[in-house]
């Protein structure tokens, strides 16, 4: 018991920390940097990247219309960038489960270059050996009513694909080689001329009577 005692005093007088001794300064050089004087720390910040909004153009195949979707971009891109977003798998999970199509994830842009009122889209298909007839009507409708979307300072489009001139499926008609297009040759597409649900009214009250 006594020397169990004995031990306990010998350890805690081994751990206690002198008092008497005079303090000694620690020269500035031999402190960590972030103790030093006149040590500031710095903070980095990631710019922020400017955007502004932009109306890109799906498919709604029940309907047979365009659909716009809002999104961003940076300001100042190109035409080609544009477009670009249209050709990538862009759209969002909503989106897809709604049924919106993209046709032309069938497709790749190669250049978009505007003359004055006038843009030239030139794509290529992804894969040469496959039909894209039936969709290009609808392709085709997407890259118009977006390249002219208000404020682009494009009215009319002409797409070549894989450089050359096509004749292109419109509304109405298949254009001519050489002939540019616009939303009017997409008009059925247009989702505000679409009828609204319910029934009309007549012309005349058929409640009416005649005297």
């Amino acid at each position: 018991m006594l020397n169990t005692a004995l031990s306990v005093a010998v350890l805690a007088a081994g751990c206690s920390v002198p008092t008497g001794a005079p303090a000694s300064e620690i020269a500035a050089g031999d402190l960590p940097e972030n103790l030093r004087p006149g040590y500031t720390t710095t903070t980095t910040t990631a710019p922020v990247v400017p955007t502004e909004p932009a109306t890109f153009y799906l498919i709604d195949q029940v309907e047979s219309i365009v659909v716009p979707v809002a999104r961003e971009i940076r300001p100042f891109t190109t035409n080609a960038g544009r477009l670009r977003p249209l050709f990538d798998e862009f759209r969002t999970e909503e989106e897809r489960n709604i049924g919106l199509v993209n046709q032309l994830l069938e497709f790749d842009l190669l250049s978009a270059t505007r003359d004055r009122d006038l843009l030239t889209i030139n794509i290529t298909q992804d894969d040469p050996e496959a039909d894209v007839s039936p969709i290009l009507l609808e392709a085709v409708a997407q890259l118009v009513w977006t390249a002219t979307e208000p404020g682009s300072n494009v009215d009319r489009v002409r797409v070549l694909i894989d450089s050359q001139r096509q004749a292109l499926p419109t509304s109405a008609e298949t254009t001519d080689e050489d002939q540019t297009v616009d939303r009017s040759n997409y008009a059925s597409f247009n989702p505000e001329s679409q009828p609204a649900d319910g029934p009309q009214p007549d012309d005349e009250d058929q409640d009416g009577v005649e005297g």
